[in-house]
Parts: C-alpha cells; sequence; structure tokens
C-alpha cells in the first residue's frame, strides 16, 4: 500500500478512465497535473478525500470495450500529440 495516498496525490487531477464518463479524453484541460487510473480499481473507495473524475474514450458503439493496454497506448497518444 502506498502511505499518505491523499497527500501523494493532492497536487494532481485524478481521471479515471470509465465507459460511463461524461467528458470524452480529447476535452481535458492541458494543463495541470493530471493522474490517470486504469482499469477496475475498487482500492480506491478506500480513499474517501481522493477525488475523481471520469472519462472516456470515444468508441463505435459496435465495440463492446477497450482492454487497458489499447486504453493507455490512446490516452498517452492523445496527451503527448495534442
Amino acid at each position: 500500500p502506498i502511505k499518505n495516498i491523499e497527500t501523494t496525490l493532492s497536487p494532481y487531477t485524478c481521471w479515471k478512465l470509465d465507459p460511463a464518463g461524461k467528458t470524452p479524453l480529447h476535452a481535458l484541460p492541458k494543463t495541470g497535473n493530471h493522474c490517470f487510473i486504469f482499469g477496475s480499481e475498487p482500492g480506491f473507495k478506500d480513499f474517501p478525500n481522493i477525488q475523481t473524475k471520469t472519462c472516456h474514450i470515444p468508441i463505435t458503439p459496435q465495440a463492446d470495450s477497450l482492454n487497458v493496454a489499447v486504453s493507455s497506448g490512446i490516452l498517452l497518444y492523445t496527451t503527448f500529440n495534442s
């Protein structure tokens, strides 16, 4: 476990990728400190002081979901090429 996780993450806006998230990935702010959470992270429920926002990667309705490797690749590409 990470000690003092609330303190460690306090300078960051924490984003959780979630297919039901309202904010599309390309609309995230381009400035500031961001932390991205991939996959199902039930452990964050243990830290109620960590505020997370949700965002999503727009995909075609025919696709069910993206795996974590694909999602992280898209996020890194979008973040560093915008």
